[in-house]
C-alpha cells in the first residue's frame, strides 16, 4: 500500500487569510533562464487554463495532465454554483519538479516559498514535487489547482477541513483519454490500480481495524498545522463525501465555498447551525460511512435512512422487508441500552450473478437465504448472509474518536442485547460494488427478548 501525503501552509487568521501567497515571490518567475541553463531545456505544456513547466522527460503525460487540468476546471464552476465566465481568463503556472533545487535559480520556487514534500499553491501559482505514479502527480496537480481555483473565487478557501477535503474530493477522479471529457472529479474510486499512490481509503480502513475513527467534529477542528500528515486529508475527504452524498448537507456545504476567507470558528459554527436538528442523524452516517468505505462504494445504494426519534419496542414483533440490493436499513424502532432483541428471517435471494458465456447464457446465479453462501466470504462471514448493526443514539462529544459499532452477525435466527441506546440496522454481508446484480427478498422479524 502506497499512502503519500500533501503539505500545504494554511494561514491561522481570517486576517492572514484574506490573501496570504501574494507576498511569496516578488521576482518574476522565469527571469533566471538562459539560454545555456538547464531550465531552458525542460519541457513546458500550455493549456487554456495552466502552463505547465518540468523537469521530466517530455512524454505524452505531459499533455494528459494539461488535458485533465482544462477538463476540471468547467466541473469546478459547476460544482461552485459559478459560470465558466469566471474561469475566462484564469491560468495558473504550474512546476512539476523532480529536482526542486533546481528550479530556484530561474525563480520558479522563490526563496521565501515555505518548505513543502508533495505539493503547494500560491495564488495561481502550483507546486508539485513528482511522484513515484502518474496517477498521483495527477491528482496532485488537481488538488492545488482545486485551492487556486477557491481563492480565485472567494479569496479563501475556509478553514483547514474544509479546504482540503474540498480540493480532495474535487481532485480525486477517474482518467479515461478517449472519454469526453477525459477527466471527471468527485468520484469515489472503483480500482486501486486507477489512483495508485492515493491510499485514503486504505488509511481509513487500518484506523477502523485499530478503532482510531475520529469524531466528524474532531475532523472539523483541525488546526492548520494538522495536515503536515496525510491522515487529516483522508478524513477531511470522507467528512465531504458524507455530506455530498446527502443533498440535504450537500446544498449547506456547498452554500459555506463563497466564505472562504473565513477561517474562524464562525464557518463551522455556520454549518452546524444549519444542520442541527439533523446531526445526531449525521453523526450515524458518519460510523456507518467508515464502517463501509471501500472501492466501489456507491452512495445512491449505500444512503441510510434513520428516523430522528425512533420508538421503542414495545408491542409485539416488527416485520422489515429487507432491500438486498442496498446498504444499512434501519428498522423503525431503537433499543434501549441493555435490552434483548430475537430476530428471525425468511427468503430467498440472489446474491452473484454470473456474466454470460460466449454462448450468450447466464450461468447459474447464486441463491441462497438468510445464513448466507459459504462459496466466497467477505470480511470473515459467509456472503450474503443477515448482519446487524447498532449505532449509538448518542456519541461521548468529550471523546475525540468515534466507539466501535456494534455489528452482531445473524443469518437465519439470532439474538442481540445493546450496549447503549441505538439505532438497529440490517443488510446482508457483500462488498459495497457488488450489491448492484442482487435481487430476492428478505423478510425480517423483530421481537423483545425480555
Amino acid at each position: 500500500m502506497i499512502v503519500t501525503a500533501l503539505v500545504f501552509s494554511l494561514t491561522g487568521s481570517a486576517a492572514q487569510a484574506e490573501n496570504p501567497v501574494q507576498t511569496i515571490g516578488s521576482a518574476a518567475a522565469g527571469q533566471g533562464v538562459t539560454a545555456d541553463s538547464p531550465a531552458a531545456r525542460w519541457a513546458t505544456r500550455e493549456g487554456r487554463h495552466i502552463k505547465l513547466i518540468t523537469d521530466l522527460p517530455d512524454t505524452d503525460r505531459l499533455d494528459e495532465w494539461v488535458t485533465a487540468f482544462d477538463a476540471a476546471v468547467p466541473q469546478w464552476a459547476e460544482y461552485f454554483g459559478r459560470d465558466l465566465d469566471d474561469f475566462r481568463d484564469w491560468r495558473v503556472s504550474a512546476y512539476v519538479m523532480v529536482n526542486k533545487e533546481a528550479f530556484a535559480a530561474p525563480g520558479y520556487v522563490p526563496p521565501n516559498l515555505p518548505s513543502f514534500r508533495f505539493g503547494y499553491q500560491a495564488g495561481n501559482r502550483i507546486w508539485v514535487m513528482n511522484q513515484p505514479t502518474e496517477e498521483y502527480t495527477r491528482h496532485l496537480l488537481l488538488h492545488e489547482g482545486v485551492h487556486a481555483a477557491g481563492f480565485h473565487l472567494f479569496g479563501g478557501c475556509g478553514p483547514p477541513w474544509f479546504m482540503e477535503g474540498i480540493a480532495e474530493y474535487l481532485s480525486t477522479h477517474a482518467w479515461d483519454a478517449q472519454a469526453r471529457p477525459p477527466v471527471r472529479v468527485g468520484i469515489i474510486p472503483t480500482d486501486p490500480l486507477a489512483v495508485a499512490g492515493w491510499g485514503r481509503i486504505e488509511l481509513i480502513q487500518a484506523a477502523r481495524e485499530q478503532q482510531q475513527v475520529p469524531r466528524i467534529e474532531s475532523v472539523m477542528k483541525y488546526s492548520d498545522m494538522a495536515h503536515r500528515e496525510v491522515a487529516p486529508y483522508a478524513w477531511s475527504w470522507l467528512a465531504v463525501t458524507l455530506m455530498e452524498s446527502y443533498p440535504e448537507y450537500r446544498e449547506v456545504l456547498r452554500d459555506a465555498a463563497p466564505r472562504g476567507r473565513d477561517t474562524t470558528p464562525e464557518f463551522n459554527r455556520r454549518i452546524y447551525q444549519s444542520l442541527r436538528a439533523e446531526w445526531p442523524v449525521l453523526v450515524a452516517r458518519w460510523s456507518l460511512l467508515v464502517q463501509d468505505i471501500e472501492y466501489g462504494w456507491d452512495a445512491e445504494r449505500q444512503r441510510v435512512e434513520l428516523p430522528a426519534r425512533p420508538l421503542p419496542l414495545r408491542d409485539g414483533p416488527l416485520r422489515l422487508e429487507l432491500a438486498v440490493d442496498r446498504g444499512w436499513q434501519a428498522a423503525s424502532v431503537g433499543i434501549a441500552a441493555g435490552q434483548r432483541v430475537r430476530v428471525e428471517a425468511s427468503g430467498r435471494y440472489v446474491v452473484r450473478q454470473p456474466p454470460a458465456g460466449p454462448d450468450g447464457e447466464l450461468p447459474r446465479a447464486w441463491e441462497t437465504e438468510a445464513d448466507g453462501v459459504t462459496i466466497r466470504y467477505h470480511r470473515g462471514e459467509p456472503l450474503g448472509k443477515l448482519i446487524a448493526c447498532l449505532v449509538p443514539l448518542r456519541v461521548d462529544n468529550t471523546k475525540p474518536n468515534l466507539p466501535e459499532l456494534q455489528i452482531e452477525v445473524i443469518g437465519a435466527e439470532g439474538e442481540l442485547t445493546a450496549a447503549t441506546d441505538s439505532w438497529l440496522l440490517f443488510r446482508v454481508n457483500e462488498a459495497a460494488d457488488q450489491l448492484f446484480d442482487n435481487r430476492g427478498k428478505l423478510t425480517i422479524r423483530i421481537d423483545s427478548a425480555d
